[in-house]
C-alpha cells in the first residue's frame, strides 16, 4: 500500500509537465534538463515495480494459508476483478512513456482487446481510445485504473492511508534507487523493441500461438481459477493452487527467454538488456561543467525528436547536406544515450566508427534512411568473398558449397584451405571492421559503407591528427569538422583492396610489381623526377611504370564505369563476381544504344540524378546496360550520339561507336573487346605453398595471431599481353558457344596440404588460367601477330614458335622458353600442349577453357598467313572479312600449314 500510494503521488507531480500529445517529448525534456522531474520519474517506476510484485507475493500468500476461504463473496470478487485492472494499469503506465516500445505495446494490446468478441472493439476505445493517441490512455490511467485500484485496497486492508513509518522506508529505499538507476526510453534507433519485463511472457506467447485469443482464454481461465478456489473441495484448491504456482513459474520464465534471449524482430539473439530503453545506471544529476548557456538553450529538435548531442556537438560542420547534424543529428549514426547532457553517460554505447556492417542495420540502414542497402551490401561478392572462397576450397580439394547456397566469408572454419583464406586473403571484404578514425589509405580493408562513402578533408584531417595528439585526459577541444560521407568515391578508395591479387586499381594507373625492390640508387635518383619509373607502396611492394589505362588517362574513375548495383549488389545473392558484374565495353562504346525508359526510371536511379544535380533535356535519356539497369552517366542525345558524365567532376566526354573492323566480317565476330584491346596484364607462371607448422601468421578473420602459417613463394612477375581463350556467358545469347577473352595464370601450383607435424607430403598441383579483365585497355589494339603467331597468346606458354616451310609443306613448330613440369609433362608456364586439348579442371572457373585443337588450327593458319602479308595490307583486311573466300584467291606461293 505505501509503495501504491507513493506511486500515486509521484504520479500526480509529475502531471503538470507531461503532455499527452507527445509523451516522449515530455520525458525527454525531463532527462535532458529536470533532474527533479527524473526522480519523480524513477520514484514512480520503482514504486510501481514493488506495487507489482508485492501485490503477486501477498496474492500468494493469502493462497498459501488459504484465508481466501474467510474473505466475503463481494470482497473477494471485487479483489479477483482487481488483477487485471492493476495489469492495465501497469501497462497503461508503460504505454505513456510514448517511445518506439510504447508504441509497439500499445498496437499488441490494441489489436487483442479488438479481437474479443462482441465487446473487444468497444473495449479497446474505452480503454485505449482510437489510433495511438495517449489521451484515453492518460485519463484511464491517471484517474479510472489509480481509483479504482485504490479503493479495493481501502476495503481489502480497512485502511486509508499505509503506516507512516512504512511509507518512509520505502520512500527512502525508491529514492537511494531512484537517484541511480533509471528506466530507459527508446530513442527510436535500437532495433530491438520490447515491452516491460512483466509484459514479454505475453509477448512471447502472442509470438508462438497463430491464435492470439487464446492467450486471452488462458488469462481468463486463470482468473476464474482464482475466483472459484474458496469454493472449491480443499484437495481440489490444493492441486490447483499447485497448478498456478507452476503456471505462474512458466510464465517468469517466459519473461526471462524475452528479456534475455530475444533480439532484433523476436529473433534469438542472448544479450544483457542493455538497450536505450532498458534500466539505465548513473547518477541522474548532469555534469555541473556543462556551459550554462547551452542548458538554458531550447533543447535541440532533429527529426522531430529531442536529441541531447547536439547541445554539444551542433556547430559540427563538414558532412554535407544530407548528413548535417541540424538534418539527422549525432545518434542516428554514432548512437549513445540522446536523452542525457553528462558526457560518460551520453557516449555509453557510443558507435566510434558507424557504417561497419555489423552496425550497418542500426546506422545507415536504419528506417528513414537507407534500409534497402545493407541487405544489398551483406548479399554482395565484397562482402561474401564467396568466388574466392569456392575457388580455393576446390583447388584444395575440398568440397564446394551448392550454387543456390554460395559460403561466406564469416563463416570459414578451420579446414586447410579455411585457413589459408583466413590468413593470406579475408582482409579484403567489406564485412572486415574500421576501427580507427582516419581516412581511407592505401592499407585500408573493409570498413561497410565507409569503404566507398568516406572522405575527410584537410581540414578534418589536420582536426583529428591534433586531437589525437592531444594526451587522453585533456581532449576537450572535440575536432569541428566532420569527414563527409559522399557518392562521389575517388579510386583511392578501392585501392587498398584492388592492388592486390588482380592488382586492377595499379594496372588502371600503369604500374606493374615488382619481384625484387629496384637498386637504391636508382629509386632515390627516381623519386626527384618528374615522372618517377618506380613507386613505393605504403605496404612496401615496389612497382615499376608501364602503361596506364586509356580511360584513366583520359580522367575517368573507377565508379563511373561501375554502377551501384555492381558494387553493392542488387539483393541476390551471388557466387561469383562476374555474376554480379553488368557492364560491358559495348554498353558504352555502341552503335546503337541500350535505352532506360525516362518515365520509368527506378527510384535509386531518380535519387542519384537528383544528389548530381542532373537533369534531362527534352528528348533525351540514360543508357541501360544489358540487364536493363540505367547508367545514370551516360546520356544519349535525340540524334543517338551518347556522351558520359563524370560523377565526380560533371565532365563530359563524348563516347565513340567500334570501328568496322572491331565488329564486321566473320574473322572477328567472336572477340570481345578486351581481347583486342588490353595492352598488358600481370603475370606469374608459378607459385608454391606449404604449412610451417612453427611459424605464427595472423588471422583476418579472428583478427589475432595463430600458431602455424601458410606460407607462398612465386615466380618471376610479368607485363604482357594476355593469354586468349574460350569464355561463355548466359547473358550474351549473341555468343552462345562463347568468346574469345582474356586469361592470366591463377594457379599454376603445387601445394602441400598436409598440417599434422611428422605427417606425409599431401602434394596437390594445379594448372588453372583466370579469367582477367585486367585494366590495360589501350585505344590501340593488339597487332595480329602478337595473337595468331604468339605462343603466349594461345596458351603454350614462352618460348619460340616458328613456321617452317623450308623445302616442304608448313609446319609450326614450338620450342618452349620453361622446363615441362614433372607433375604433368607441360611446359611451366603453359595452360595447354602445343597443338593438344585439356580438360577437367582447367581454370578457377567454369564457364571458360583454353583453345581445342581445331581452334588452335585455325588461328595458327591465318598465323601462318602473317608470316608473309603484314596485318593491315589489303589482303589481311579481306581475311578479317571471310578468310575463306580469301584463301581461295591465295596464289601458288602460299603455303598452308599441315597438322601432325
Amino acid at each position: 500500500m505505501a509503495a501504491f500510494v507513493l506511486c500515486a503521488i509521484s504520479g500526480a507531480l509529475l502531471v503538470p509537465s507531461y503532455d499527452a500529445h507527445d509523451g516522449k517529448q515530455s520525458i525527454a525534456e525531463w532527462l535532458l534538463t529536470n533532474p527533479g522531474a527524473v526522480l519523480l520519474r524513477n520514484v514512480h517506476y520503482w514504486t510501481a515495480q514493488i506495487f507489482l510484485v508485492g501485490t503477486v507475493l501477498h496474492l500468494w500468500d493469502h493462497l498459501r494459508v488459504s484465508t481466501e476461504r474467510r474473505v466475503t463473496t463481494g470482497v473477494w470478487l471485487r479483489l479477483v476483478l482487481s488483477i487485471p485492472v492493476i495489469g492495465f494499469l501497469m501497462l497503461s503506465g508503460f504505454i505513456l512513456r510514448g517511445d518506439s516500445d510504447a508504441q509497439q505495446a500499445h498496437r499488441i494490446l490494441n489489436e487483442v482487446f479488438a479481437q474479443l468478441p462482441l465487446v473487444g472493439p468497444l473495449a479497446a476505445t474505452f480503454l485505449f481510445g482510437v489510433g495511438e493517441q495517449l489521451h484515453v490512455v492518460y485519463v484511464q490511467h491517471a484517474a479510472t485504473a489509480t481509483i479504482l485500484v485504490w479503493l479495493v485496497i481501502i476495503e481489502h486492508v480497512r485502511r486509508l492511508w499505509p503506516r507512516t513509518v512504512t511509507t518512509a522506508v520505502v520512500a527512502l529505499l525508491v529514492c537511494g534507487l531512484a537517484l541511480v538507476l533509471s528506466p530507459g526510453l527508446h530513442d527510436g534507433f535500437d532495433l530491438r523493441m520490447k515491452g516491460p519485463w512483466y509484459f514479454l511472457g505475453l509477448q512471447e506467447a502472442l509470438h508462438w500461438t497463430p491464435w492470439p485469443m487464446a492467450a486471452v482464454a488462458v488469462g481468463v481461465a486463470g482468473l476464474g481459477l482464482i475466483w472459484i478456489l474458496p469454493r472449491l473441495p480443499v484437495g481440489w484448491a490444493q492441486r490447483a493452487k499447485q497448478g498456478s504456482l507452476i503456471a505462474l513459474g512458466a510464465y517468469v520464465l517466459l519473461c526471462g527467454v524475452g528479456l534475455f534471449l530475444r533480439g532484433v524482430n523476436w529473433s534469438w539473439q542472448p544479450n544483457w538488456p542493455d538497450g536505450p530503453s532498458d534500466l539505465r545506471p548513473g547518477w541522474i544529476v548532469p555534469a555541473a561543467s556543462l556551459d550554462p548557456k547551452k542548458l538554458s538553450a531550447k533543447l535541440p529538435v532533429v527529426m522531430g525528436r529531442t536529441e541531447g548531442c547536439l547541445v554539444c556537438h551542433g556547430d559540427v560542420v563538414g558532412l554535407g547536406d544530407a548528413h548535417r547534424p541540424e538534418s539527422i543529428g549525432c545518434a542516428s549514426c554514432h548512437a549513445g544515450d540522446v536523452f542525457s547532457l553528462d558526457a560518460k553517460r551520453a557516449h555509453v554505447g557510443m558507435i566510434r566508427v558507424p557504417g561497419n556492417l555489423a552496425d550497418a542495420p542500426r546506422t545507415c540502414g536504419q528506417a528513414g534512411c537507407h534500409t534497402a542497402i545493407p541487405p544489398r551490401i551483406e548479399r554482395s561478392i565484397m562482402s561474401t568473398f564467396a568466388g574466392v572462397i569456392e575457388v580455393d576450397r576446390r583447388v584444395f580439394g575440398e568440397p564446394a558449397a551448392s550454387p543456390s547456397s554460395p559460403p561466406h566469408v564469416r563463416d570459414l572454419g578451420t579446414s586447410a584451405a579455411d585457413t589459408h583464406l583466413r590468413q593470406l586473403c579475408a582482409s579484403c571484404h567489406l564485412g572486415q571492421t574500421k576501427e580507427a578514425w582516419g581516412a581511407i589509405t592505401q592499407e585500408s580493408r573493409g570498413g561497410g559503407c565507409n569503404a566507398c562513402h568516406l572522405v575527410y578533408s584537410a581540414d578534418a584531417t589536420k582536426q583529428l591528427a591534433r586531437y589525437e595528439a592531444t594526451r587522453l585526459g585533456a581532449r576537450k577541444d572535440i575536432p569541428r569538422v566532420h569527414p563527409a560521407l559522399t557518392i562521389n568515391a575517388d579510386n583511392g578508395h578501392c585501392f587498398g583492396c584492388h592492388s592486390r591479387s588482380g592488382r586492377i586499381s595499379t594496372n588502371y594507373e600503369g604500374w606493374h610489381e615488382l619481384r625484387d625492390p629496384p637498386p637504391a640508387a636508382a629509386l632515390a635518383g627516381d623519386s626527384r623526377a618528374a615522372a618517377p619509373q618506380f613507386r613505393e607502396l605504403d605496404d612496401g611492394r615496389f612497382f615499376t611504370r608501364v602503361k596506364p589505362d586509356v580511360h584513366q588517362e583520359r580522367g575517368l574513375d573507377c565508379i563511373d564505369c561501375h554502377t551501384a548495383n555492381e558494387v553493392m549488389g542488387k539483393g541476390s545473392i551471388v557466387a561469383h563476381k562476374h555474376e554480379q558484374v553488368q557492364l560491358r565495353c559495348e554498353d558504352c562504346h555502341a552503335r546503337q544504344f541500350t535505352l532506360a525508359a525516362a518515365t520509368s526510371l527506378d527510384p535509386e536511379t531518380q535519387k542519384l540524378l537528383q544528389l548530381r544535380k542532373w537533369t534531362l533535356t527534352s528528348g533525351q535519356q540514360l543508357a541501360a546496360t544489358r540487364s536493363g539497369d540505367p547508367l545514370v552517366n551516360v546520356v544519349v542525345d535525340v540524334d543517338g550520339r551518347g556522351r558520359m558524365l563524370s560523377k565526380r567532376t560533371g565532365k563530359s566526354a563524348e563516347l565513340r561507336p567500334p570501328l568496322a573492323v572491331c565488329d564486321q566480317g566473320k574473322g572477328h565476330n567472336r572477340l570481345s573487346c578486351s581481347s583486342c584491346h588490353t595492352a598488358w596484364a600481370p603475370r606469374c607462371a608459378s607459385c608454391h605453398t606449404t604449412f610451417d607448422r612453427a611459424a605464427e601468421s595472423f588471422d583476418h578473420l579472428g583478427q589475432k595471431f595463430v600458431k602455424g602459417a601458410w606460407q607462398e613463394s612465386s615466380g618471376a612477375f610479368e607485363a604482357t599481353p594476355p593469354t586468349l581463350g574460350i569464355r561463355t556467358d548466359a547473358r550474351d545469347v549473341a555468343h552462345a558457344a562463347g568468346i574469345v577473352d582474356t586469361f592470366v595464370p591463377g594457379m599454376i601450383l603445387e601445394l602441400d596440404r598436409n598440417r599434422a607435424a611428422g605427417g606425409p607430403p599431401d602434394p596437390v598441383f594445379r594448372r588453372l588460367y583466370a579469367r582477367t579483365f585486367s585494366h590495360t585497355v589501350r585505344r590501340e589494339s593488339r597487332s595480329c601477330e602478337s595473337c595468331h603467331s604468339d605462343p603466349v597468346a594461345l596458351g603454350y606458354g614462352r618460348g619460340a614458335l616458328r613456321y617452317n616451310v623450308s623445302g616442304a609443306p608448313g609446319r609450326w613448330q614450338f620450342t618452349p622458353e620453361h622446363e615441362r613440369s614433372a607433375a604433368d609433362g607441360m611446359p611451366a608456364d603453359a595452360w595447354i600442349g602445343f597443338l593438344q586439348s585439356r580438360g577437367g579442371m582447367v581454370s578457377t572457373r567454369d564457364d571458360v577453357r583454353p583453345f581445342n585443337v581445331e581452334e588452335q588450327r585455325r588461328i595458327l593458319r591465318v598465323g601462318a598467313c602473317l608470316t608473309c602479308h603484314a596485318g593491315d595490307s589489303p589482303v589481311m583486311q579481306q581475311a578479317v572479312a571471310d578468310f575463306e573466300a580469301t584463301l581461295t584467291r591465295r596464289s601458288r606461293r602460299c603455303v598452308l600449314p599441315v597438322w601432325p
